[in-house]
């Protein structure tokens, strides 16, 4: 075989991995999950509190009510062990229910939040954040109706 063959061969076994790679990628994104490529779902931990027995470092006003975010920073009180609490209140402040945000079966923690943002657009009702405990972007997905449906971590 000559020089010329084995480099023409090397550039076409090259580009063919290289289009099989991008063929898979595309082909298998619609089963990775509610996620894509981002780590999770993580489902959260429905839990019963007393409203007054937490801090709400953040609202976020929605209709009939707001969301509340606990535990979004680390001040005393708080360690870096703890993470987010969710809450859902109505128009007087009266807890509707409450979700801690625990990422652990994740892989990628999560006790500070920064940046907070409600958004409603094309992409769907949701939450975006900046996770500070891992330098990277989250996003809490909710139902048409503001119930918390599930979170994703960004991994990179």
């Amino acid at each position: 075989m000559t020089t010329q063959k084995k480099i023409l061969t090397g550039g076409l076994i090259i580009l063919m991995t290289i289009f099989l790679y991008f063929w898979y990628a595309i082909y298998t994104w619609d089963s990775m999950g509610e996620c894509g490529m981002d780590t999770g779902p993580v489902y959260g931990q429905k839990i019963n509190i007393e409203i007054n027995k937490i801090i709400i470092d953040e609202y976020l006003t929605i209709p009939g009510g707001q969301f509340g975010i606990s535990n979004t920073n680390n001040r005393k009180l708080s360690t870096d062990t703890i993470p987010p609490i969710l809450v859902k209140l109505d128009n007087k402040r009266n807890l509707i229910w409450a979700v801690k945000l625990d990422s652990e079966s994740s892989g990628i923690p999560l006790y500070e939040m920064d940046n907070i943002k409600l958004l409603d657009d094309k992409y769907g009702k949701r939450i975006t954040f900046f996770n500070s405990s891992y330098s990277e972007p989250g996003t809490i997905y909710l139902t048409d109706e503001f119930e918390f449906d599930y979170l994703c971590l960004k991994a990179f």
